[in-house]
């Protein structure tokens, strides 16, 4: 089954199965790397309890997990994940692993 929400106000919810699927998808297209840098993105996220990043990230990671992800709506998601949560840069390692999944 998957995760259920119920009466959630204001928080940051990182759809799991979303970031599951494209950690998989992403581990066997590229490497164990990228994929483990995306589980740190989402975990930095989900911990600054930022609902604008996190729901630009679940729609990354959905994006991500399709056949043919398009390069310019990840852009899209990444910039406003970006500006959403300009704390984000703290974790240059992570992020320069994933950059070119959308670049």
């Amino acid at each position: 089954m998957g995760d259920i929400f119920k009466d959630i106000h204001n928080a940051t919810i990182i759809n799991k199965a979303l970031v599951q699927n494209s950690f998989n998808k992403v581990k066997k297209e590229h490497n164990e790397e990228t994929s483990k840098a995306l589980v740190e993105v989402a975990k930095f996220i989900e911990n600054s309890k930022d609902p604008a990043a996190g729901a630009l990230f679940n729609n990354l990671t959905e994006e991500l997990s399709k056949p043919e992800p398009d390069k310019s709506r990840l852009k899209s998601f990444w910039s406003g994940i970006e500006k959403a949560l300009p704390t984000i840069t703290s974790i240059a390692g992570a992020i320069a692993k994933i950059v070119p999944l959308f670049s």
